[in-house]
This record gives structure tokens, C-alpha cells and sequence, in this order.
């Protein structure tokens, strides 16, 4: 197990944990933004416990919630209650590198 841990290290510069949240985060961003899918449902795809745990990993490894992530990037969206939940002061404050209120 050591020895796996040391060859990931070299190789990959990080850790096997660390990488494997990356590969799982970046899947979900391909999700997050090419589906409509519910976050958990997304969650559940890339291997994460719950949508609480996809949000920590996702704003770990992108610096952004999943939610905003959808809103700046994600499939247009197409019922009034999706376009209800769009905010535009956290689209604003993403693209202007401000912080969320």
C-alpha cells in the first residue's frame, strides 16, 4: 500500500485520495454541465455520499459550488422554476472574482 501510495506520488504529484476526488469532481463538472441532472443524482454517478459531499469536494478542487458552476455553465435552462432559481448577483460576482455575499 506504500509502495502504491509512493509511485502515485511520483507520478501524479499527489495523492491516490486527493486524485481520485479530483477524477470524481471533474466528472462531475461533465455532468454539472452538459445534464439537467439533480445534484445528488450527480453525486451518485461520480461516486460521491451525497450532494453535501460533492459540493465540498467540488468547491475544493474548482473554488466554486457545483450550483454556481451549473448557473454560469450548464444546459439552458428550460422550466420557470429552473429560471427562478437563476441569481444573477452570483453569476455577476463569479465574473468579476468578487466574493458571494
Amino acid at each position: 500500500m506504500r509502495t502504491q501510495h509512493r509511485l502515485c506520488a511520483a507520478t501524479q504529484g499527489t495523492t491516490p485520495a486527493k486524485l481520485i476526488e479530483r477524477l470524481r469532481s471533474d466528472h462531475a463538472r461533465v455532468l454539472l454541465g452538459t445534464t439537467r441532472m439533480a445534484l445528488k443524482e450527480v453525486a451518485n454517478r461520480c461516486g460521491f455520499r451525497d450532494g453535501a459531499q460533492l459540493t465540498r469536494s467540488f468547491t475544493r478542487c474548482f473554488g466554486v459550488a457545483p450550483r454556481a458552476y451549473r448557473l454560469l455553465s450548464g444546459p439552458p435552462a428550460t422550466t420557470r422554476r429552473a429560471l427562478d432559481a437563476r441569481e444573477p448577483p452570483i453569476e455577476q460576482a463569479l465574473f468579476k472574482n468578487e466574493s458571494l455575499p
